[in-house]
């Protein structure tokens, strides 16, 4: 007799080709001429049977990928909100338990300010508009803090009667996040030491000979972006002939591994013509698998001002050896000018002498002239030596120094004109009172106006001006006086004050006028300097304190 549990069973067989197959059988009883028969029914179940198994694995799938996955995976039902199921790293990541997080909805945990966002997302899903979304918003933890994820939600399939689901996908990013905030930072922080500093930033392809600007140096520089080539060879047709070499040999070194970084200070030509001091710092920071270097980055850095800080400053120096240099001669011309005249003197008496005892004599005549000629120039030189000693029989008075400028160019306006030399005036508003005395700043005035006409001989331009000034927290007046004409070389502009010093010819004078220029100046508590470029015409710059 056949059991209930005997009825219906699965079976597995084989084929006469020896492949395996399922099989459901049925068994039933039935008694036939006195004999209890059992009859069954077979039926192929092959292909439910792989079925099955499919779906169990894909069941195990699920599961495995949904218990174990490395990123939180949360169903959420889209028309209410509440939360269907999580998986633990989800729970883990919120900071709450499975069952808790159940018996909430997804707006409960997201951040305020990012709630509607992710609602406008979710409605362009349930309208069919968009298949999913990815977003980043906020998650609030149970003790306030927030934590960032980056959220990929899609509609679960349903069936007709079921309520829609979102599966959302979670990724926890708030060391990205913060990690690129402190990186915007430090971006921030260093672009604003660049601009502070004037550093601007390069990069180098070497294998292509393409160089990446900063586009604040292309800026500085005076070009668009559009018309500069950023090609090393556009570097280089920028870079001051002199220095070219220099600048060749240091990235040489520096790709031959010879040096652990690029340093080289050179001039860079801008759009506007003006040369501008650049210190260019680089490293090759990427190779090629045989070790060739790559790519290389790098600053510039406008130096200008710190070159022209150590012009002066060599300058100053210079300036403060001539003031040496002239305070010795001083102290040597005071101690030997009476010892030199004194047998200067004899001479001249005992030539006239001659000269009276001799009319006759034409020869004696002229030979005596010529001797009176070279004592008068001895006592020139020595009489501007003697001058230039005496530092203590000024007599100042305080006053408008400006006027006694007015009276000096008086002097000489009609006498430049016939040279063909033209006077311009340049008075500031500022009136002040300085302390000076009055024949020595003439002798000043009319020293440089002089000057001035002497290396005009074609003809030109004195500019005179003044202004108000204030040099290390004080004031002076700055008067200047600027000619057009022939201008001097730097070797010579750095001797102009050196005693004896002169490029006139010989007897046309002393060496001395400058020189005397500049201790007065000195004795009246001020400054002198020039500036001048050959062929482009001569300033002088004096700036004389103003009185209390």
């Amino acid at each position: 007799k056949i059991s209930p549990d005997k009825a219906l069973m699965e079976v597995e067989a084989r084929k006469k080709d020896g492949s395996p197959v399922s099989i459901e059988l049925t068994l039933t009883q039935m008694e036939q001429r006195g004999e209890l028969l059992a009859i069954g029914l077979v039926r192929d179940i092959s292909d439910r049977k792989e079925a099955e198994r499919q779906r169990k694995e894909s069941e195990g799938r699920f599961k495995t990928m949904f218990e174990e996955n490395p990123l939180g995976v949360e169903v959420i039902e889209s028309l209410t909100g509440k939360i269907l199921s999580v998986n633990p790293r989800f729970a883990e990541m919120v900071g709450r338990d499975s069952d808790e997080l159940l018996t909430l909805d997804w707006m409960s945990i997201t951040h305020p300010d990012d709630v509607q966002e992710d609602l406008d997302n979710m409605a362009l899903v349930n309208s069919g508009e968009i298949p999913g979304f990815n977003m980043t918003k906020r998650y609030l933890l149970p003790d306030n803090s927030i934590i960032w994820v980056s959220i990929t939600v899609h509609k679960m399939p349903t069936s007709e009667n079921d309520c829609p689901t979102h599966l959302c996908m979670v990724e926890d990013i708030t060391e990205r996040i913060e990690s690129d905030k402190k990186r915007l930072e430090s971006e921030v922080q260093l672009r604003m030491v660049a601009e502070a500093t004037e550093i601007y930033f390069w990069e180098w392809k070497i294998n292509t000979g393409e160089v990446i600007h900063d586009p604040r140096w292309i800026k500085f520089l005076g070009y668009s972006e559009d018309e500069f080539k950023n090609t090393l060879k556009q570097c280089k047709e920028l870079v001051y002939p002199d220095d070219l070499s220099k600048l060749e040999n240091a990235l040489d070194d520096h790709i031959k591994g010879e040096t652990e970084i690029f340093e080289v200070e050179y001039r860079t030509l801008k759009k506007s013509g003006e040369w501008v001091w650049t210190l260019d710092k680089g490293k090759v920071l990427e190779w090629d698998e045989d070790g060739k270097p790559l790519r290389a980055y790098g600053t510039f850095l406008n130096i200008q001002e710190r070159k022209e800080a150590e012009g002066m400053m060599v300058s100053a120096q210079k300036q403060i050896m001539a003031a040496q240099k002239l305070a010795g001669v001083g102290e040597l011309a005071a101690g030997v000018s009476h010892e030199v005249l004194n047998p200067v003197n004899i001479i001249s008496v005992h030539t006239q002498m001659l000269q009276r005892k001799t009319t006759d004599d034409a020869n004696i005549q002229n030979f005596c002239n010529k001797v009176k000629h070279e004592i008068e120039r001895i006592q020139k030189i020595m009489g501007s030596l003697l001058a230039f000693s005496r530092k203590g029989d000024s007599e100042y008075q305080k006053g408008q120094i400006r006027e006694e400028m007015e009276k000096t160019l008086i002097l000489v306006e009609e006498e430049f004109k016939l040279d063909n030399i033209k006077i311009v005036k340049d008075w500031c508003g500022t009136c002040a009172d300085i302390l000076f005395d009055p024949d020595k700043i003439r002798q000043v005035f009319l020293n440089l106006l002089h000057n001035a006409k002497h290396a005009m001989p074609e003809g030109g331009t004195i500019t005179v001006g003044c202004r108000g000034v204030k040099e290390a927290d004080k004031d002076f007046l700055q008067f200047t006086f600027s000619d057009t004409g022939t201008g001097m070389s730097e070797e010579v502009r750095l001797k102009i004050f050196e005693p004896f010093f002169t490029t006139k010819p010989e007897g046309e004078g002393t060496g001395m006028g400058l020189s005397i220029i500049h201790g007065i100046i000195g004795e009246h508590g001020g400054k002198i300097r020039v500036e001048s470029v050959e062929g482009k015409g001569t300033t002088f710059i004096i700036s004389l304190p103003i009185a209390n």
